[in-house]
């Protein structure tokens, strides 16, 4: 499920809402508020406000290794 939802928001030029990114995945709409918020802490993904709803994108690749690199130099 959660490859599936990434690939949903990699496909998509726009951020989804987790409604639409439900529909898409064909999953309810708890499964798929749980799998974006697991998605967001692990830096998947990433919440942003669109027209006042919050909507989900993909993350940036070099946004993902920036985060990276200051775990690592944090531990």
């Amino acid at each position: 499920m959660y490859p599936k939802i990434e690939e949903i928001l990699e496909q998509s030029e726009d951020p989804l809402s987790t409604k639409d990114v439900a529909e898409k995945a064909e999953i309810n709409l708890f499964e798929a508020r749980k799998a974006l918020l697991r998605l967001s802490e692990e830096g998947k993904i990433e919440s942003v406000e669109k027209e006042g709803k919050i909507c989900w994108q993909k993350k940036k690749e070099a946004e993902q290794a920036e985060k990276l690199e200051k775990r690592v130099q944090r531990a």
